[in-house]
C-alpha cells in the first residue's frame, strides 16, 4: 500500500472488481480537504515524538529532511506518514527530483525507495502537506451511513446483499484507535477548525 487511497480503499474493503462508494477525484477531493493548514500543538508534538526534522514554509507545506535506512540501499523515511498523495515535491541536495517509475514513493506511511540511491552525504527532503487521516474517516464513515439505503436499494435491485455495518464498525474502530493514539484529548476547535 502507497497512498493514502489505496489505504482507504482496502480499509472498506473495496477491490479492482468491485463498485466503490466513491470516484478516485471524490477520495482525493475529501483526501484534499482535510489537510493540517497549521501545525498545531497535536501535530507539532507527533511530530516531536516521531523525531521529524521539518519546517513549514508556508501555512501547512512543510519541507521534511528524509533520513536514510540503514542497510537498505536508497530506502528513506520521514518519520511521519500521510503525505497529501500526488502533492509532494521531492529534493536531492536542494534540486528537484522527479521519481522514476522504479522508485516507490508511500505517501501512507512517509518513505521513499529509489532505485539509484542517492549519495550517502546527499539531503533528501520533501515538500508536502499532511493529511489528518482521522478526519477523513470520520467524514467517510457519516458518507458511508447515509449511503446505506441507496446502496442497499442498489443492490437488492441487482440481486445481490450487501451489508454495510462491518464497514461503519471497521470505520469506527479505526477512528477511535486514531483518537486514542494521541496522549491528550481531542480539542475539535483547536486541532480541526474545520
Amino acid at each position: 500500500m502507497n497512498t493514502n487511497l489505496e489505504y482507504i480503499r482496502a480499509f472498506c474493503g473495496e477491490r479492482d472488481e468491485s463498485d466503490p462508494l466513491l470516484s478516485d477525484d471524490e477520495l482525493k477531493a475529501l483526501l484534499s480537504s482535510h489537510v493540517h493548514h497549521v501545525v498545531r500543538p497535536l501535530l507539532a508534538r507527533r511530530l516531536a515524538e516521531n523525531n521529524v526534522d521539518y519546517k513549514e514554509l508556508e501555512a501547512g507545506l512543510l519541507q521534511i529532511r528524509l533520513k536514510p535506512l540503514a542497510n537498505t540501499g536508497g530506502e528513506y523515511y520521514s518519520g511521519i506518514g500521510n503525505w497529501l498523495d500526488d502533492a509532494y515535491a521531492i529534493e536531492i541536495d536542494g534540486a528537484g527530483y522527479d521519481p522514476s517509475p522504479e522508485d516507490i514513493v508511500d505517501t501512507y506511511s512517509g518513505r521513499v525507495v529509489f532505485a539509484t540511491p542517492p549519495a550517502e552525504e546527499a539531503v533528501v527532503t520533501v515538500q508536502t502537506y499532511l493529511v489528518d487521516l482521522r478526519t477523513v474517516l470520520v467524514e467517510l464513515l457519516g458518507l458511508v451511513r447515509a449511503a446505506r439505503a441507496r446502496l442497499a436499494l442498489r443492490t437488492n435491485l441487482s440481486g445481490m446483499s450487501v451489508d454495510l455495518t462491518k464497514v461503519c464498525e471497521r470505520l469506527q474502530a479505526e477512528i477511535d484507535q486514531l483518537s486514542s493514539g494521541y496522549r491528550m484529548p481531542l480539542s475539535p476547535n483547536q486541532d480541526y477548525p474545520h
